[in-house]
């Protein structure tokens, strides 16, 4: 079974055709059947997984290009696409992707008039203390597409789109005035 997805309708209802925030793994394996991969177990997840296919233990499932990482309790958490300099999004056999306006080259600017031609809410970010000449157009349902616009070094990263990830994960490290947050587990004193 192959599954439809528009990436257009993502960024304007966040939902990723079916699959939702929060949505079981077992829910998810009904609608898109297992994964082509998926990261190596830990130790924990291996002792959990007892004989049974060890991919339903993952944390993170791989269907072509888009990865689903998973939270033990809340279920889906993450949907992710990346090396989008380097092809177009692609979700394998099991999804259809309709990559709408992304495609390897994708500058920031043409992105911004795309999304504005279609009345799409979004907002441009220049600041990410993590990736020095990235901005990040985030639209208003949390899908972000992280964009190099000062390239330093021509063969490391080519200018333009670079990934996208959802739900916008930097509100989990930055505070409303843009501070670095405590991090749960962080050391005292540790940068």
């Amino acid at each position: 079974m192959t599954v439809s997805i528009s990436l257009y309708e993502f960024f304007r209802t966040g939902a990723f055709g079916p699959l939702h925030l929060g949505m079981a793994r077992v829910q998810i394996e009904a609608i898109l059947g297992p994964p082509d991969d998926y990261a190596v177990l830990s130790r924990r997840e291996h002792w959990q997984c007892k004989g049974d296919a060890p991919w339903r233990y993952s944390k993170c499932w791989r269907y072509g290009g888009v990865e689903l990482f998973f939270d033990e309790e809340k279920g889906l958490e993450a949907v992710h696409l990346d090396y989008l300099f380097k092809r177009l999004p692609s979700g394998g056999e099991k999804i259809q992707l309709d990559p709408w306006i992304l495609h390897p080259g994708l500058s920031l600017e043409e992105a911004e008039v795309a999304c504005t031609e279609r009345q799409l809410a979004y907002q441009v970010s220049r600041e990410d203390p993590f990736n020095e000449g990235v901005a990040h157009l985030v639209f208003e349902t949390g899908a972000d597409l992280y964009f190099e616009v000062e390239v330093e070094v021509e063969d490391l990263w080519p200018r333009g789109l670079w990934l996208l990830y959802f739900p916008d994960t930097r509100k989990r490290y930055y505070d409303e005035a843009g501070h670095l947050r405590k991090l749960k587990g962080q050391k005292r004193g540790a940068n």
